[in-house]
């Protein structure tokens, strides 16, 4: 059986989400770097492998699986020495699932439409409609850490490693959001993880 190998890129929220759900669970990935700002995911070697050229990209054994949702998921019910990360509870998995389809739907979104004009496209203002569209997501992600200890429930799960490449920009976020505290608290416990 070959490695599992990661093909990922430092700077998206998503890539570092699935590596560090690759991390937590305990599974040994090799990572190849693919430079988005090099555009290297265009590369026909790339496209061979993941033709939608987004990242993070898994590849095992032939097999080959993209979104950091589905590669946590796929990582965490292979590899799990527990169901710590990924219960399987059906009503705690649930609750799991609604966290990363949050991010994947809303929060990534939001942020991504944010990100995405100043780092490829040389934009330097940030729109005030998209401002607001990520207030109010950010809302939500603060309701759900104050209903529990972390985003899905009493212990970590990889819905707060999806959800955490949000909170560890908090920092760069605080001139759109005013009070991110429990997003703030959530990103210091995850920087105490060893996925981190």
């Amino acid at each position: 059986m070959s490695p599992v190998k990661l093909y990922h890129f430092p700077f998206s929220g998503p890539s570092r989400g699935a590596l560090m759900a690759a991390r937590a669970i305990g599974v040994p990935v090799d990572v190849e770097i693919v430079d988005l700002f090099k555009k290297e995911q265009m590369k026909d070697s790339f496209l061979k492998i993941n033709p939608q050229h987004c990242i993070p990209t898994l590849e095992e054994d032939g097999f080959v699986l993209w979104d950091s949702h589905a590669i946590a998921c796929y990582l965490a019910d292979k590899y799990g020495k527990d169901d710590q990360w990924y219960p399987k509870d059906l009503k705690q998995r649930a609750l799991v699932n609604q966290r990363l389809y949050f991010d994947s739907s809303s929060m990534y979104v939001k942020i991504r439409a944010i990100c995405y004009p100043i780092l490829f496209l040389g934009e330097t203002q940030i729109k005030e409609a998209l401002k607001d569209d990520l207030n109010t997501t950010l809302g939500f992600m603060e309701q759900f850490l104050s209903d529990s200890k972390w985003v899905a429930g009493n212990s970590p799960t990889i819905a707060d490693l999806g959800g955490s490449k949000t909170a560890q920009n908090y920092h760069a976020l605080q001139k759109i959001k005013r009070e991110l505290l429990l997003m703030e608290k959530q990103s210091k416990k995850i920087s105490n993880n060893k996925a981190y």
